[in-house]
């Protein structure tokens, strides 16, 4: 066992300050320098560079939201007061806001914005065909390329197919690439942490 430790010391004070991982371990090498991983062959249209997903708490150039639910009900609870607390931060962040008027009527979103003093037409308005609100699960994996172009990534999601179509949606109106990933997602579960 000291001999294991003998070994590892000179490779963790070899590492740069801060890290205990080697120069050549691939988070040391910047991501447009790194070589490409082979994509699988039942991968639907992949890039022809090298993708760079964000980092999960990397800043933000806007959010996209959907019209919420407005039900008192168990299964629909009534979730207008965060998504009005929400909107209202980012906006006084200079954060723009898009809001996909559906699945519930726009109506509902921009009364609700309005009673709290916000103006409805602060913020963009996405003409959508959804199902649920949950955006965060079927929406837009965002990455760029090494020329820094938005491109959207996105992954299967089983059960609901106007969400499923979502995100290639997004993408043909916005003027991105949109590429298929050949994972089924449940939804809300990919983090990155924006290092490749």
């Amino acid at each position: 066992m000291l001999t294991l430790l003998a070994l590892l010391m000179p490779l963790v004070h070899a590492a740069p300050p801060g890290s205990v991982r080697p120069p050549t371990h691939i988070y040391q090498v910047p991501w447009w320098e790194r070589e490409v991983v082979p994509i699988p062959p039942e991968v639907t249209t992949p890039p022809a560079v090298q993708p760079y997903s964000f980092g999960e708490f990397a800043p933000v150039e806007g959010v996209i939201l959907t019209t919420w639910y407005n039900r008192a009900s168990p299964g629909y609870p009534a979730i207008t007061p965060s998504y009005v607390s929400m909107i209202e931060e980012l906006l006084s962040r200079d954060v723009p806001v898009t809001i996909c008027d559906s699945p519930e009527p726009s109506t509902i979103a921009r009364s609700a914005l309005d009673s709290a003093g916000i103006d409805p037409d602060d913020l963009d308005w996405m003409d959508c065909n959804l199902d649920t609100i949950w955006m965060r699960d079927y929406g837009p994996f965002f990455t760029l390329d090494e020329d820094t172009a938005t491109m959207i990534g996105d992954a299967r999601y089983d059960g609901r197919t106007r969400d499923n179509a979502f995100p290639e949606v997004y993408a043909d109106a916005m003027g991105h690439d949109a590429h298929g990933v050949s994972l089924s997602m449940e939804g809300g579960n990919f983090y990155s942490n924006g290092e490749g």
